[in-house]
């Protein structure tokens, strides 16, 4: 009974330990000059993800007999069923109104969890500025208005989306620029535990819709080959 207790309080403390730090916002900054630029970070934890580390040098090595990959290859076709394969064994048992209702459910769970992830980000700040130029004055004034209507038309919708009131937008026409440039900052900031709660309601809804589908390209499969094992056997006898 006390290692019961022990284990159930151990267990306890490290839950509730879990779902306080999950209630520590996580903050991220963008920035975008020359060079994309992401920054996140956690309490007192900085992470870089952008510009991404160089990857080290992968160590060569020796090549393998072509005997072996084509028993490997040979192996990996046997035991492996190609995606269109289980398409295919998925409307052979499912028909296609079944296929499509999977989709579609799929989908739709999918989309919900997109919307649901960006309503959970919260914008401290955003600032953009883009400034048009050219040495063609007329271009230059065309490119003007249409990025005027596709910058603040995007952002409007993106800060309605997201709730924030208070964007730094400018864009500029400078005939001198040889080109276009764009300078960003944006820092947003999520709750761990909302977007956690999200990930298993969509991990509750898509779980039960792969196993069926799963289980249908079992069935798909197994229509397709008896024909020709019944044909088998009967050439065998």
């Amino acid at each position: 009974m006390i290692v019961l207790r022990v284990l159930g309080g151990t267990l306890l403390g490290v839950l509730a330990l879990v779902l306080l730090l999950l209630c520590f916002p996580v903050r991220g900054e963008f920035r975008f000059a020359t060079e994309p630029e992401l920054v996140l970070r956690y309490l007192f934890l900085r992470f870089k993800v952008l510009p991404a580390p160089p990857k080290p040098k992968k160590v060569e090595e020796e090549p393998e007999p072509k005997e072996r990959k084509a028993e490997k290859k040979a192996t990996e076709g046997k035991e492996k069923t190609s995606p269109v394969e289980t398409v295919r064994a998925v409307l052979r048992a499912e028909g296609f109104s079944g296929f499509m209702g999977i989709l579609g459910r799929f989908l739709g769970l999918s989309g919900t969890l997109v919307w649901e992830v960006i309503r959970c980000l919260r914008v401290r700040t955003l600032d953009l500025c883009v400034t048009v130029g050219g040495e063609d004055a007329a271009a230059a004034a065309v490119l003007f208005g249409q990025a005027s209507a596709l910058v603040y038309g995007a952002v409007g919708a993106f800060c309605d989306l997201v709730g924030y009131k208070d964007p730094r937008v400018t864009v500029d026409l400078d005939f001198q620029a040889p080109s276009p440039t764009v300078q960003c900052e944006v820092h947003l900031a999520a709750m761990p535990l909302r977007v956690v709660c999200r990930a298993v309601k969509y991990l509750c809804g898509v779980i039960p819709l792969y196993l069926k589908f799963q289980r249908a390209g079992k069935r798909g499969l197994a229509v397709r080959n008896g024909p020709a094992k019944s044909g088998k056997e009967a050439n065998a006898q």
